[in-house]
């Protein structure tokens, strides 16, 4: 009996089957990669929070609005970007950050499939997918799916299908892939601008290639030229025009400039920082790009608008203004490899391969993705920037504190975690909030003092806020009285008739290794003298186990700074030399002046202890 076979799968398709894998494989790493960088808590994450809370309030019926914008109280004010409302569906099944960072690592990805198609025109089918993987693991793509969350991640897969309906002379698609890419942000009017001229290079239609840069044109003039004046609070024009500031002091006069200064134009676009810009934009691509001289020539607006900016970010590898540049890059490194095997072929009794050309080009993308690179395979990674550590846990303890829905003002790299809600802002700003939360990991005294004019100094001496609970030198604030303090019962232990101790906590962490002691300060006048609080962790028989002398809050806040009366937590850890168990230790605590080593003395007891010490419970 003949045995049956059922239908035999299409070869056409596996490369497609490849495909999809590899961009599966790419979104899912990039967005658990991102989580983790969030979850880190390490830099900021204020544009995440802007957008996080644009699409809360548009998903909750307030179109674009935002506390968070600091010359506007509407996206539209900030940046034509309506195109992010796309996202507002999903935040009513799950209103988190997390889904704007899946999104942007999903749709960067997905661009490597009109790119695909594209490559496979000119290079056939294996050498093709070896294109799409070296934009998968290009560098530049990877800084700019790791720099939180912007806007412009949503335009690379738009643009790429405008590129492809070019090249299969589409304009149906086309004008389409056009308008949507125009949702994306203002800027992309200029991009759109580029397209006409590629229309025009690739396709030789005129018309075509007018009547899109004209609409590139008119959208630019109506998005940064009507409706975000329009919306800006400060009522200077469009915002981001300062930074062409040197050119003039309106876009006319700017446009004016360039065209009559074209010496002042070259000596911006060959200062030595933007000069590695490009190196690293071309680099990993070989120069391919420029044997696809028409892409880049169509990209040309884009480098101009960047290179022109005194932003130093807008020139820069590891920051999100250079994505319009990335389909522009990969479809001329496309074609360009389609030329050097015709070149090299027709000199040749036998040219190098379509797949042995993509292959190389792989190979550099991927080397170079590990020599600047930002994630873990490349040799310059940051751990720091994806490992929560012990110190976020304690601003994970601190968070806690800050009810649901309530206003907020709060460091830059903390902003996204209470960004659903109606007011968030970023401190210096308070606004009405509540609650502030600041975390200042990498400054201490003085230095921190001297951020944003003072902005911390006038906290801790406002008496409008009062400090609630602090974990290393990120402190916690909340709208009240400061010297408001509830177990007005217990009598305090005072230090030298300067200082009240009111209470004290401790209690393990970090699975025993660890002790963390927070003590409530009073001071009863403003000390002349800086002086360190001692901790030391003991086991019931005296021997130390850990120590831990510093100023309050890690450093942050000299004793000679408190205001008489305003009760100040002041949280110390001390790493242990062996775990211990809840109750198998007890911890001394008290002030000493560093210069002389002479410790304040107990004046009136509250609490157990020596004569210049507290004695704490384990």
């Amino acid at each position: 009996m003949a045995r049956r076979h059922g239908p035999r799968p299409d070869p056409s398709r596996i490369p497609w089957v490849i495909l999809i894998a590899l961009i599966a494989a790419y979104a899912a790493y990039f967005s658990v990669l991102s989580i983790r960088e969030r979850d880190a808590l390490y830099q900021f994450d204020e544009d995440l929070a802007i957008y996080d809370q644009i699409i809360w309030n548009t998903a909750h019926g307030h179109w674009f609005v935002s506390t968070l914008i600091q010359h506007a109280n509407n996206m539209l004010g900030d940046h034509f970007s309506p195109g992010v409302a796309v996202f507002a569906p999903f935040y009513v099944v799950w209103p988190n950050p997390a889904v704007l960072l899946i999104g942007q690592s999903l749709l960067l990805a997905l661009a490597a499939v009109p790119l695909y198609a594209f490559a496979r025109q000119h290079l056939g089918s294996i050498a093709a997918l070896l294109v799409a993987a070296a934009y998968l693991v290009y560098p530049a793509l990877h800084f700019v799916n790791l720099f939180q969350f912007h806007e412009i991640a949503l335009l690379p897969l738009p643009l790429a299908f405008a590129l492809i309906a070019v090249e299969n002379g589409s304009p149906r698609l086309f004008f389409a892939a056009a308008l949507v890419s125009l949702t994306v942000k203002e800027e992309v009017a200029i991009v759109v601008v580029g397209l006409g001229l590629l229309w025009w290079l690739r396709r030789r239609d005129w018309r075509m290639g007018a009547a899109t840069i004209a609409l590139g044109l008119i959208v630019g003039a109506i998005t940064m030229g009507v409706i975000l004046p329009h919306f800006n609070l400060a009522g200077s024009g469009y915002y981001y025009v300062r930074r062409y500031a040197y050119l003039g002091d309106s876009p006319p006069r700017m446009i004016v400039t360039a065209l009559t200064s074209p010496g002042l134009i070259l000596a911006h676009l060959t200062t030595p920082d933007r000069l590695p810009f490009l190196a690293e934009l071309f680099g990993p691509l070989l120069l391919t790009p420029l044997l696809g001289w028409e892409y880049v020539v169509a990209a040309l607006p884009v480098f101009g608008y960047l290179l022109l900016g005194d932003s130093p970010d807008q020139y820069a590898i590891d920051r999100h203004y250079l994505t319009p540049l990335l389909p522009f890059l990969f479809f001329g490194g496309a074609l360009g490899l389609a030329r050097i095997r015709r070149g090299l072929g027709a000199v040749a009794e036998r040219g190098p391969t379509a797949i042995t050309l993509a292959g190389i080009l792989l190979a550099a993308s991927a080397t170079a993705s590990y020599l600047i690179g930002p994630t873990p395979f490349a040799r310059g990674y940051d751990p720091r920037a994806f490992t929560a550590t012990a110190h976020a846990a304690q601003i994970r303890r601190l968070m806690r504190e800050i009810p649901a829905g309530a206003s907020v003002s709060a460091s830059r790299n903390l902003l996204s975690w209470f960004s659903e809600r109606g007011h968030v802002y970023r401190f210096p700003q308070l606004g009405d909030a509540e609650y502030v939360l600041l975390d200042w990991r990498e400054l201490r005294y003085p230095a921190v003092f001297s951020q944003d004019d003072d902005a911390l100094g006038h906290l801790l001496s406002s008496p409008n806020y009062r400090m609630i609970d602090s974990a290393g030198a990120t402190t916690l604030f909340q709208r009240g009285d400061p010297s408001a303090w509830s177990d007005t019962a217990r009598t305090p232990t005072r230090f030298g008739d300067l200082i009240d101790l009111l209470d004290a906590r401790s209690q393990t962490t970090q699975g025993g290794t660890a002790v963390e002691v927070t003590l409530y300060w009073r001071a009863l006048k403003r000390p002349s003298k800086q002086y360190t609080v001692f901790v030391h962790v003991l086991t019931d028989q005296g021997t130390l186990l850990g120590q831990g002398d510093s100023w309050p809050l890690d450093n942050l806040y000299p004793t000679d700074m408190w205001p008489p009366g305003h009760v100040i937590p002041d949280t110390h850890t001390v790493a242990l030399r062996q775990p211990v168990s809840s109750g198998g230790f007890h911890v001394e605590v008290g002030l000493y002046d560093l210069k002389t080593g002479a410790r304040l003395p107990i004046t009136a007891r509250g609490l157990p202890g020596g004569v210049d010490e507290v004695d704490l419970a384990g």
